[in-house]
């Protein structure tokens, strides 16, 4: 199976790039919209008009990829990381979990019902939300409490601690690249704006009555 790496995936994205550019260049598709451009690659429909300003947005649109396929690349080696070493200093299942189960194995060092255990906290929770209730007490006991299927037990508190700085930085890769895709978007709305404002001549207002009580505004922009 052929699998495409961050870096794999940076090369096609500017390897399309290119080629666009070149069909541009070569006429191919000179008549498809300048709006329609900047949204395929911002700062495309600038260029396309002439201004070259255009190419400061091309090349953020190529850095923000870069920074989002990075950052989802090493999020994703920090999780599985974090994954593996779990399974090996702490014994649990290797299987797929949740997110939930991944973060309560970086809190306790063991789920068991001894002191500092994921299972005691659970105990100690239903003693004080029903101390009078002892049917309700066992009912949040059996529906929170990690079944011996799902037991853990680190081997030194220092590895817990590991465990959880490599699931830090990976949820911080994650909103990084979250933070970068943002930005892709941002980049192709202001893109399109810009357009707006170089072609303003085109741009085409009027008022008309939806019915007797309501106006309505028509925009009409000429590509």
């Amino acid at each position: 199976m052929f699998i495409l790496t961050g870096s794999k995936k940076l090369v096609l994205i500017i390897a399309l790039i290119t080629i666009t550019l070149s069909g541009l260049n070569a006429g191919i598709i000179a008549k498809v919209p300048p709006v329609i451009k900047s949204i395929i690659l911002p700062g495309w429909g600038e260029v396309s008009q002439g201004y070259n300003r255009g190419y400061a947005k091309i090349i953020a649109d190529v850095a923000l990829w870069t920074g989002f396929f990075y950052y989802s690349e090493e999020s994703d080696l920090l999780t599985d990381k974090a994954f593996n070493y779990a399974v090996r200093f702490a014994g649990i299942p290797n299987m797929t979990h949740d997110t939930q189960y991944l973060t309560d194995i970086g809190k306790y060092n063991h789920s068991g019902f001894d002191a500092r255990g994921y299972n005691a906290m659970v105990v100690a929770t239903a003693n004080a939300r029903y101390q009078t209730d002892s049917v309700a007490r066992q009912d949040y006991i059996d529906e929170n409490m990690y079944q011996d299927d799902m037991a853990w037990q680190w081997s030194a508190t220092d590895r817990r601690s590991k465990y959880t700085t490599y699931r830090k930085k990976s949820l911080d890769y994650d909103d990084y690249a979250s933070l970068a895709a943002g930005l892709l978007i941002v980049n192709r709305l202001a893109s399109c704006i810009d357009l707006l404002i170089i072609r303003q001549h085109n741009l085409k207002t009027s008022v008309s009555m939806y019915d007797y009580q309501t106006p309505m505004l028509n925009i009409s922009i000429a590509y």
